[in-house]
């Protein structure tokens, strides 16, 4: 079972505010009016979750715990006279010392190290209330190289610091042109390993047939009608896989089709010794065929399933990989808009597209593709129109064991009120604080405690 985050307690947040939330598996959406800390709320939690310590260098605190369902527990302790503050992993009886010097550490490269010990117990994705502003400035350097989806979210990561403060997680949330990207190369991985499983189906497909031919059961064969069935349902399969949009060569399995024909007219016209071959045949085709068609579904769900979801929520026009134009030698990701008063349609890409347009792809693109990780959203509503709004979360909901969402929109979880609560901010009282959290933890856990490392 994936691990999830059960409670998340901080005090003295920028010296002002504390919090204590119990979370569950599945929806937690939190609402609460502009300035009640939800960003930071969500900030916190993505940056313990991707043990990114330093950052925490960047903001004001006192105590922060996250308790894991695993049972797992990770502690920061602000240490006042020393001016550092103190990780600890009760798992692994391990703490960590970092200086909390804002002045003389100056961190331009936005690359997590993870101290030793403290490696991610469960990824995140983080997707920020500023996504927009984000992805209209990288689309504004659409002309810079980068090797890989590392570099990019390095940059994006650094001018989102720059623009919104160094406590900003790392964000890999991807832009629009990213997404089209994406999908590129995910379509080639996913026939990659087709052509693996097509491979062995074949092979099994000969010995199949081998062991038909070899089956005494086979010595009863008719041509009743689960034969005609199987006929019928080889045709069918045959066409549906020449119609996915994905298929190179979708022609190639036209020579199967006369063959299959001629199988059947032979056997519905033969007599029983005759037709014993023919039906073997038959049957095998019938068998290679649905092999070959769930193969191909179980390759490619995750990618018609995101086209899928996109095109439900897109009006007059779809997200399609096909040829953009009669000149166009490979069919790419692109965007078909409709006509309907003069039934046409034009192929562009991503530049027409409205803001909400723009969100909705790059939203579901991340988090159907978040593969087990914690998903973190800030006001999901941005740009989003009231119907998609309500719409959003139905769409995202399978695809990862534990969203904690913030808003302040009703909207957005309509149909999950009971899921939705107030975050519960109260005002930190200094005078309670107690400064002696770090000799508690040292105490308790001395017997089985490493040495304390510092991180330089």
């Amino acid at each position: 079972m994936s691990i999830y985050i059960t409670r998340v307690k901080a005090i003295g947040v920028h010296g002002r505010f504390d919090f204590d939330e119990e979370l569950h598996e599945g929806m937690n959406i939190f609402y609460g009016l502009n300035g009640a800390g939800k960003t930071t709320f969500l900030q916190i939690i993505a940056n313990i979750l991707n043990s990114d310590f330093e950052r925490f260098q960047h903001i004001t605190f006192k105590y922060i715990e996250v308790i894991y369902s695993d049972g797992d527990v990770l502690k920061l302790d602000y240490h006042t006279q020393k001016d550092t503050f103190i990780i600890y992993r009760n798992s692994l009886r391990k703490t960590s010392e970092i200086p909390k010097d804002f002045d003389n550490r100056v961190f331009k490269n936005p690359k997590i190290v993870h101290l030793g010990g403290f490696a991610p117990l469960v990824k995140s994705l983080y997707i920020p209330a500023f996504r927009l502003i984000v992805d209209a400035w990288f689309y504004s350097r659409t002309n810079d190289i980068y090797n890989n989806n590392e570099e990019r979210n390095q940059e994006k990561t650094l001018y989102a610091r720059q623009v919104f403060g160094e406590f900003v997680p790392v964000i890999d949330y991807p832009s629009v042109t990213e997404v089209v990207e994406n999908l590129t190369e995910d379509l080639k991985d996913a026939k990659l390993k087709l052509a693996t499983s097509e491979r062995e189906i074949f092979l099994n497909y000969m010995s199949g047939f081998h062991n038909l031919s070899l089956d005494e059961s086979n010595q009863n064969l008719n041509t009743d009608r689960s034969i005609a069935i199987e006929y019928k349902d080889t045709k069918k399969v045959i066409a549906e896989l020449q119609n996915n949009q994905f298929q190179n060569e979708p022609e190639s399995l036209n020579q199967f089709i006369p063959q299959i024909d001629n199988l059947f007219l032979q056997v519905s016209n033969s007599t029983h010794q005759n037709s014993t071959n023919g039906i073997l045949i038959l049957k095998t085709y019938h068998k290679l065929f649905n092999n070959l068609l769930e193969a191909r579904r179980q390759c490619l769900k995750d990618l018609e399933a995101y086209l899928s979801a996109v095109n439900r929520f897109l009006v007059e026009k779809k997200l399609v990989f096909e040829k953009k134009d009669d000149d166009s030698i490979e069919p790419t990701f692109c965007f078909k808009y409709l006509n309907t008063s003069l039934n046409e349609s034009l192929i562009d890409d991503v530049q027409s597209l409205s803001s909400g347009e723009r969100q909705i792809i790059a939203f579901i693109h991340a988090c159907y593709f978040a593969k087990d990780k914690i998903i973190l959203i800030d006001e999901p509503e941005t740009s989003l129109h009231i119907d998609w709004q309500r719409e959003l979360l139905d769409c995202i909901s399978p695809y990862s064991h534990q969203f904690i969402i913030c808003t302040h929109s009703p909207s957005v979880p309509a149909d999950y009120s009971d899921y939705l609560r107030k975050l519960k901010i109260s005002h930190t009282d200094e005078s309670v604080w107690d400064e002696n959290y770090i000799d508690s933890i040292e105490n308790d856990e001395s017997e089985d405690m490493e040495d304390i490392e510092v991180a330089i």
